[in-house]
């Protein structure tokens, strides 16, 4: 046998020698493009995008917070309604007396039956003269003392009508009410579509960290395998100790990587959790979100979508209502500079009644109308002062409406350009996972075949990581734009 021969009879045991220690590197168990699917695989009863966006709608302090004060606007206009209609005041009151002396120094009072001029003549008794009245009937005198009564009793009603309230202010300040109570729905309503918007950017948030949890173990356990079979290779030697130094080196990496990323997700769920209002962190994925995002129906143009937030956000059209109230309170404060009339009907009932000079008193009623016309100079010297302010309020909401149109726009904008390269990211990162399963495929059978080296699988095997979290990024990112630009256009979520 020449020694050529037989020098191929060893290279050819050792290549057997080395593809039985490099099997489990070429053939393994957990496919890295296996990875994502198994972690973001669909559950039963599993949490989705928009049941996400529901619950946050419905659990959110701030949307109750700001439904409350959509409440609160509603009463305010009921209390501006009920300014209209004319100042009822009922009343009852009892009065008890001190005693009062009505005596009058002593004396009585001399009185006549028939009215008319006095005479002197016979009395009708005969005998001495008397004084007569008209009638011929003499005139007599008697004691005299006023009975004051120690119980009074009265019911009272009043009826007071704003009659130059009616002209001047009312009008304006009920359409100052309508206007505060619409922008407050309309703020509701916005607030409602912002707790969806986070409640789905938090889920997409929570399954990107399992997306990154998964890579960062699958990393770990195939960096275990590199290990284990750099080091069969060390000691058959055909690899160096520096190739088994740089593969320990990467699993210490990969390994913190699996930590942090661990942590993440935990802290992802916690996230998740608390914008759902839920107790407790523990969910499963209802959807398939590694499927390919589409853009935003008619989303094309970017002229169109500014046009439609400007007619559909709510914020701008709160802001609106707000600016409408606050002119219509000016105009309503200007009433104070003129002086008030006041129509008024007031009714009593009383025992004894009043007018009344019965001794055993009784009840009786009487009434009273009239008008008075006040004017009150400190709310004609204050109320200046507070309609510039406001006025100053009016226009402290037009640069409002201002710098909300401004980042409505903004926001349009960047949502447009986030979608488009986020499209554009996903179907690039589609092409560099195909490219990178397919030079991990590569390198593994030269790898066997003891053609390529360590560090070329596991620069191969980096790449495709890499690719992996590329795609899953890229997909939620464009989940994450397409949110972000039907909120920013002012549609539904």
């Amino acid at each position: 046998m020449s020694v050529r021969a037989t020098v191929r009879r060893q290279l050819a045991a050792a290549v057997l020698v080395t593809a039985g220690a490099t099997s489990a590197l070429a053939q393994p168990d957990n496919e890295p493009t296996s990875v994502l699917r198994d972690a973001l695989q669909p559950r039963p009863g599993g949490i989705t995008a928009q049941l996400a966006a529901r619950r946050a709608a419905s659990s959110s302090p701030d949307l109750a917070a700001k439904s409350a004060e959509a409440d609160a606007s509603t009463a305010r206009l009921g209390q501006a309604k009920a300014s209209f209609l004319p100042r009822m005041t009922l009343g009852a009151s009892y009065t008890r007396l001190s005693p009062v002396s009505s005596n009058l120094g002593g004396g009585a009072i001399v009185g006549a039956a028939t009215p008319g001029p006095l005479t002197v003549g016979p009395c009708p008794t005969g005998g001495a003269q008397c004084v007569l009245d008209s009638g011929g009937q003499p005139v007599g005198a008697a004691g005299f003392d006023i009975e004051t009564p120690r119980n009074n009793y009265a019911l009272t009603a009043s009826l007071s009508v704003p009659v130059s309230d009616y002209v001047l202010s009312l009008a304006s300040g009920l359409e100052a009410a309508k206007a505060s109570e619409r922008a407050a729905r309309l703020l509701t309503r916005a607030q409602r579509r912002k707790a969806a918007a986070d409640g789905q950017l938090a889920f997409y948030d929570w399954a990107r960290s399992l997306a990154q949890a998964a890579v960062a173990d699958h990393a770990v356990a195939r960096n275990e395998d590199l290990l284990r079979d750099a080091k069969a290779r060390f000691e058959q030697g055909t690899a160096t100790k520096a190739d088994v130094l740089r593969v320990q080196s990467l699993l210490a990496t990969s390994r913190v990587a699996a930590a942090q990323g661990a942590a993440l997700e935990r802290l992802a769920a916690e996230r998740l959790a608390i914008t759902l209002g839920d107790g407790t962190a523990i969910y499963t994925i209802g959807e398939d979100v590694l499927a390919p995002t589409r853009a935003l129906a008619r989303s094309a143009s970017l002229a169109a979508l500014l046009r439609e937030s400007r007619a559909s956000r709510l914020e701008t059209r709160a802001i609106r209502q707000s600016t409408t109230a606050t002119r219509s309170a000016a105009r309503s404060l200007r009433a104070r500079k003129f002086p008030r009339l006041d129509g008024f009907f007031d009714y009593t009932y009383a025992n004894p009644a009043r007018g009344s000079i019965a001794p055993s008193g009784g009840w009786g009623g009487s009434w009273q109308a009239g008008a008075t016309l006040t004017w009150t100079v400190n709310d004609f010297l204050s109320g200046r002062s507070e309609i510039n302010e406001a006025e100053a309020n009016a226009r402290r909401l037009d640069a409002e409406k201002r710098m909300i149109e401004n980042a409505v726009r903004t926001e349009v904008t960047a949502g447009y350009y986030d979608q488009k390269r986020a499209l554009d990211a996903q179907r690039a990162a589609a092409s560099a996972e195909r490219a990178a399963v397919e030079a991990v495929r590569i390198q593994r059978e030269l790898y066997t075949a003891g053609r390529a080296t360590t560090a070329e699988v596991l620069d191969a095997e980096q790449e495709l990581i890499g690719a992996l979290l590329q795609r899953a990024n890229a997909i939620l990112d464009s989940k994450v734009a397409k949110t972000r630009l039907a909120f920013a256009v002012g549609r539904p979520i």
